[in-house]
């Protein structure tokens, strides 16, 4: 995924019926504005979010990765509704693999952090 260091996530939306989640960015020094869209969402979690939510980094973590940093939230998720039906990191593999998602860790070096786990990226 393209560097987006140092940009601002002035807005976002989640659209629950299209499975949609769009971030609103510009660059904290310029002129320069970014959307990321984010298709075939499952899940997120976005904690800490502030007026001025300065990116540190997207990652794209692997299954197992993932599953390992943030199996307590997943688990906690499944009871309200997460679309994911997994026991143990084998078995999220294979739910993940079938449904062929992606894993992004938004990462922060001031206001909103948290992960979506979608099946598409798409940067306008």
């Amino acid at each position: 995924m393209r560097n987006f260091h140092d940009f601002n996530i002035y807005e976002y939306q989640v659209n629950c019926s299209l499975q949609e989640i769009t971030l609103s960015l510009q660059a904290h020094h310029g002129d320069e504005r970014k959307t990321l869209i984010f298709e075939g969402v499952v899940g997120h979690c976005f904690e800490h979010v502030l007026e001025g939510n300065i990116v540190s980094s997207f990652d794209e973590y692997g299954i197992a990765q993932f599953y390992e940093k943030f199996a307590h939230d997943l688990r906690e998720y499944q009871r309200w509704g997460l679309p994911l039906q997994f026991k143990n990191l084998a078995e999220f593999e294979v739910e993940s693999n079938r449904k062929k998602l992606k894993f992004i860790v938004i990462s922060s070096s001031y206001g909103l952090t948290g992960w979506i786990i979608c099946t598409q990226i798409k940067i306008a």
